[in-house]
């Protein structure tokens, strides 16, 4: 199984034994509900949440190299090539998804976070495409990625879609992708601009 390690951090992969510490974060109801899922209300809803969702090969559990066994967020890929279909994306795609214990906010976790995912995403599983996203209203989430993504130039998506929480939320996207030249890799180019509602 892969292990991605940061300046900071050790991103891992899921055990049903970190329900505890996911429950203990994704509780607080200024997680869940602005990422378009519900608050979590158990242990036991955690660990379901972690068995039934956390467990794909790509999907990380964000924990602090000080302390690997308390897991403070989520970062990981959805790939199309598995199964992870949806209406902006194309086969060699994916979709960077992530949330972050509140007492760790405004550390810059998870800039740090992504750009170990889009790294991994890039030269181990050799996609063409990543794409981010945050649900509108989500402040935290737009600067997490504008920290890591320069949006100067950025061509923003506004679309609706589905979240767990039966609801619609609007949602802004944007895409990059690798590009190589002989001196250097950048590979946090904005390439892709679609308008996409669903009505």
């Amino acid at each position: 199984m892969t292990t991605l390690n940061t300046d900071r951090l050790t991103l891992r992969h899921f055990k049903t034994s970190d329900a505890a510490s996911v429950y203990h974060y994704a509780s607080n109801p200024k997680i869940g509900p602005i990422a378009g899922w519900p608050v979590h209300q158990s242990e036991a809803e955690s660990r379901f949440y972690i068995e039934n969702y956390f467990m794909s090969p790509h999907i990380f559990a964000i924990t602090l190299k000080s302390n690997p066994d308390d897991v403070i967020g989520l970062v990981g890929l959805e790939l199309v090539d598995e199964g992870n279909a949806k209406d902006f994306m194309t086969a060699h795609q994916a979709e960077i998804s992530y949330w972050l214990g509140e007492p760790f906010w405004g550390q810059g976790l998870v800039p740090e976070a992504i750009a170990a995912v889009i790294d991994y995403g890039f030269n181990t599983l050799h996609l063409t495409d990543i794409w981010c996203g945050y649900k509108d209203g989500n402040e935290q989430s737009k600067r997490a990625q504008e920290n890591k993504v320069s949006t100067t130039n950025a061509r923003f998506i506004i679309c609706t879609t589905p979240s767990l929480m039966k609801r619609l939320l609007n949602t802004l996207r944007f895409c990059i992708i690798q590009i190589k030249t002989e001196k250097h890799v950048m590979n946090l180019i904005i390439t892709r601009f679609f308008h996409y509602q669903i009505k």
